[in-house]
Order: C-alpha cells, then structure tokens, then sequence
C-alpha cells in the first residue's frame, strides 16, 4: 500500500480486516477509507498522518474493546492523533464498542458534517450528549480540549 501515493479512495468493507497497518499513513492523498463490516479493534496512531482524510468509515467494527491475548476484555481508547484530521468531514463510529471519545476530535469542531456515533456504550461524553448530535459533542469535546491548552500554557 505504500506504493499508492496517489490513491484517494480506498474501499474495504466486509473484508474480515483486524488492523490497519501504520503503513497506511503513506497513502498521502487519500480521502475516503472505508473500512465498514470489518474486525478492527484499535486504531494505530499513524492515523492522523492521514491529512487529506475526508471520509472515515469505521462503521460495525470492533473498536473500543482490545481483543489480543495479551490485553484481551480492556477497554482501548481512539487514539488523539484522529484530532489531527482537519480535512474530515465525515467520521462513521457506529456499532461498534467504544465509550470514550479523545477531547481531541473536538478539534473537528466546525468541519465534520456527519459524525455517526450511534450504537456504542458511551460514558465520555455521556449518552445524554451524544444524542443532542454532532454539533453538541464537537463543541463539548473542543470546550475540554481548550481547557488542556490552557492548563499547560
């Protein structure tokens, strides 16, 4: 795949998948991954290289919850790199496991039109705020990321 530097769209839904590669993160121009109907577990950090990202299907997966021997039934956070994908205007999380949102997707306050989070456990931000919709979690995630920055200024 790292050969495909110019590739924009990549579709692999139903594919049996378990990981992305961090070799994904050459894909430079990339702009929609579709990785829908698959069993990934955690995305690898590599992700936010993805700076042309659009669109980021991820929907009936399996994140949120680690599924390897070794940390088998532990929760997994996203990781806080998806914050840096300042493109997006897409991002499917539906079905899947996740309770927990990175504050740093609050970043994507004002960009992302479409932010599916539907059928997960969510604990941060609590159930009653994901479903007031997208505008009500991206602000809310961007107030706390905000708040970070000013701890450490």
């Amino acid at each position: 795949l790292a050969r495909l530097r110019s590739l924009k769209n990549l579709w692999l839904n139903a594919n049996a998948i378990s990981a992305i590669p961090p070799s994904f993160s050459g894909l430079e121009k990339l702009e929609v991954l579709s990785l829908n109907y698959n069993r990934i577990s955690r995305l690898v950090p590599q992700i936010g290289l993805l700076t042309s990202l659009r669109q980021l299907l991820l929907r009936a997966n399996r994140l949120g919850l680690a599924e390897d021997s070794e940390d088998a039934g532990l929760h997994v956070v996203l990781p806080e790199h998806l914050g840096l994908l300042t493109s997006l205007t897409v991002l499917d999380l539906g079905d899947n496991r996740l309770s927990t949102l990175p504050i740093e997707l609050g970043r994507l306050n004002g960009k992302v039109q479409r932010l599916n989070l539907e059928r997960n456990d969510w604990r941060f931000p609590s159930g009653g705020i994901v479903e007031q919709g997208r505008q009500a979690v991206l602000s809310y995630l961007l107030g706390l990321y905000q708040e970070k920055l000013e701890r450490y200024r």
